[in-house]
């Protein structure tokens, strides 16, 4: 095999959605209080919320009501959303992922 490549082609890429032009954001405020749409749309939102897990966290929580009434759909029109869920909040978080979208 004298003077032939043995490099294979490049791959092509796999794209299951247009890609939107917002780079990653990384939010730590009290959503409550944020208007999303600002913003702007991504393809993946990654969400470890503050679920109110009923013990004495270092942290404050989401009611299960105000949990629900954050508006993730704003983030995005197509993608995936990554939900980190303890157990108590699964159904909660099956809601919350019925209403975002």
């Amino acid at each position: 095999m004298v003077g032939k490549s043995i490099i294979p082609p490049p791959r092509k890429e796999l794209r299951l959605f247009k890609p939107q032009a917002n780079p990653a954001q990384w939010l730590n405020v009290d959503l409550r209080n944020v208007d999303l749409s600002v913003f702007g749309k991504y393809d993946i939102i990654h969400a470890d919320p503050p679920w109110d897990i009923h013990m004495d966290l270092p942290y404050g929580t989401l009611r299960d009501d105000e949990m629900k009434q954050l508006e993730v759909e704003k983030l995005s029109d197509t993608g995936f959303i990554f939900l980190w869920v303890t157990g108590r909040a699964m159904e909660l978080a099956r809601e919350c992922l019925t209403k975002w979208g």
